[in-house]
């Protein structure tokens, strides 16, 4: 009888009865054309991974670890990091300055007074921010993907951003730009208070969830998309500059989270096969 050591550095050929305790936990051999499986006597078998735990491993080894103490991505940290900068200077500036600063109204000015000719092509792509263009996100979403985690992901952080914008709104209470500037070109109809802008916060949050479980070429358009409808808002007369960047630190604030809390990146929980 012949057995060849498949883990050797080198085959050898073995005459005579096999005495497995001279070999290691476990070891292959081919004999007769088929493998083998000899372990030393004393030790289990190895430990077969339960059903729930095959059912429950990550489909996505780029988006997630199987390992169950994941570490947080940096880009994800620097989201949060970055959507909280974003979101308290801008707070800071509004609540410590008097009126509006000389460059914010520059740069608002810059981007009111471009032609109303560019109202048409803006106002569509500008109503991905509102509540009703982020439902229709949602649900094209699942319709392109069905993915069920995902979906649910997309939901809650435009939801979050939206109803975000609205608490701090009533918190910071600064007025639209109509209230505080003179001869605004007001494009479309807007009420209440200006900071944070609602639609950027959604543009935004739609954009920090969706963004790293697109191709990579189809990340940056995303944001592009999320700052475009920002300016429109300045456009439309109905935000001042530092209303969209805190909006959009509202945004990638709730978009980040709600993929953490939904098991897509950072801790959370883990994805189901079928989502």
């Amino acid at each position: 009888m012949d057995l060849t050591c498949e883990h050797c550095e080198k085959s050898e050929l073995m005459s005579g009865p096999v005495d497995t305790n001279y070999f290691p936990l476990t070891m292959r051999f081919v004999f007769s054309g088929r493998a083998a499986e000899v372990r030393r006597p004393g030790y289990p078998r190895p430990r077969r991974a339960p059903e729930r735990e095959r059912l429950f491993a990550p489909r996505f080894p780029s988006m997630l670890s199987a390992e169950p103490g994941r570490a947080v991505r940096r880009i994800e940290a620097a989201s949060v990091l970055g959507g909280g900068i974003a979101l308290a200077g801008s707070w800071v500036v509004v609540a410590v300055g008097h009126g509006v600063p000389e460059w914010e109204v520059a740069i608002f000015e810059r981007v009111n007074e471009l032609p109303d000719v560019l109202w048409p092509v803006v106002w569509g792509p500008m109503q991905i921010g509102s509540l009703l263009g982020s439902v229709v996100v949602v649900a094209g979403t699942f319709a392109a993907t069905r993915k069920h985690r995902l979906t649910l992901a997309t939901l809650a952080a435009s939801q979050a951003a939206w109803w975000g914008a609205k608490a701090v709104k009533s918190i910071v209470g600064r007025g639209r730009p109509s209230a505080l500037l003179v001869d605004v070109n007001l494009r479309a109809k807007a009420s209440g208070v200006g900071f944070v802008s609602g639609h950027a916060a959604v543009a935004f949050a739609l954009a920090a969830v969706l963004a790293p479980s697109l191709p990579r070429a189809g990340r940056a358009p995303a944001f592009a998309l999320a700052s475009f409808v920002a300016v429109a808002r300045l456009y439309s007369g109905s935000h001042l500059p530092l209303d969209a960047v805190g909006g959009a630190g509202v945004g990638v604030l709730s978009g980040t989270l709600s993929r953490w809390a939904l098991g897509l990146g950072g801790e959370g929980l883990p994805v189901r096969e079928r989502d």
